[in-house]
């Protein structure tokens, strides 16, 4: 949400007669909003959006923010109140084709008002970087591949520490917070030596640019990704990407990326072999600075809103 403000305000110029600002929940205000754009679908959000679109008048767009798995929501019973919700937008925001086609299987929405907003990174992972400081700043002498997210079973470090037993020679450094304390214990046991992990870093800061410098690749073997931000970071920085194959990866990164079955401890040995055959990846940071920048994909962020008010924003006063 805030990569998405900071890009709307850089290029202000293009849209003069437009304001941009956060909702304050503890001070609402609604008195001259057009337009809401909210993040979330969580059942917990109907009666506030339902306030906002029916008693309010205003249009909603709603980046829904979860991935359609059918199995997994309906199971949670929480189903029929997303596609409620989804059902109020006049405009849904998704970050792929691939999830567009899966919200309309799940949701039954009309894809005609569904809108293709691509996440994207900073310029800055684009500017070289020694990749030394990261090393020096946490005592790290040998290969490692990186990988950036919480500590959990949906980033699925577990299954994949189990396949990096067949390369005792690589570490894998995570850079993230705990969210199950149990799950990280797991981690460190499985691993042994071959785990380190990191407390989280400032996006787009020196070190966690520098770790992307200096890993063999980069690996992100979840359940299921967008393809998730900091792929798309490493990508740009110039590491090689080993990740899920589950979501919508494939559409960002195309043939510039090794998939792999995160449910599969072979096929992710497999991946490992694969990625460290390959060199470096120099169309891929092209492919993600033409494509997957701020500063470009906010221009499809203003289409959205510009077709939920019937009006190019990009229009003078």
């Amino acid at each position: 949400m805030q990569f998405y403000s900071d890009a709307l305000l850089r290029a202000g110029h293009k849209w003069p007669a437009v304001e941009f600002s956060f909702f304050d929940p503890w001070q609402p205000e609604f008195s001259g909003m057009h337009l809401m754009h909210y993040f979330s679908c969580m059942p917990s959000s109907r009666d506030f959006l339902d306030h906002v679109k029916s008693k309010r008048g205003i249009p909603l767009a709603i980046s829904p923010n979860f991935w359609p798995d059918p199995e997994g929501w309906e199971l949670s019973g929480a189903l029929e109140n997303i596609k409620t919700i989804l059902w109020l937008a006049d405009r849904v925001i998704v970050n792929s084709r691939i999830e567009e086609e899966a919200l309309v299987r799940l949701c039954k929405i009309d894809s005609s008002k569904i809108s293709v907003v691509y996440n994207a990174v900073g310029d800055c992972f684009f500017d070289s970087v020694n990749p030394d400081i990261f090393r020096k700043a946490y005592g790290i002498d040998g290969p490692f591949v990186l990988n950036v997210g919480n500590v959990e079973p949906r980033k699925n470090q577990l299954a994949f520490l189990k396949s990096l037993k067949a390369f005792p020679d690589l570490q894998l450094v995570t850079i993230g917070g705990v969210r199950e304390q149990s799950y990280l214990d797991a981690c460190i046991q499985e691993g042994e030596g071959q785990f380190q992990l990191i407390d989280p870093l400032p996006p787009g800061s020196e070190l966690i640019r520098s770790a992307m410098a200096a890993c063999e690749f980069f690996a992100m073997p979840s359940l299921r990704e967008t393809p998730s931000i900091a792929s798309l970071e490493a990508g740009a920085a110039g590491s090689r990407i080993m990740t899920t194959s589950l979501g919508s990866p494939t559409e960002y990164f195309e043939q510039h990326a090794v998939y792999v079955n995160p449910y599969d401890l072979a096929d992710m040995r497999e991946g490992v072999e694969a990625i460290l055959a390959r060199p470096k990846d120099a169309a891929l940071v092209e492919r993600i600075r033409n494509l997957y920048r701020w500063d470009v994909v906010v221009e499809q962020l203003v289409d959205a809103y510009s077709a939920v008010l019937g009006t190019d924003l990009r229009m003078k006063k």
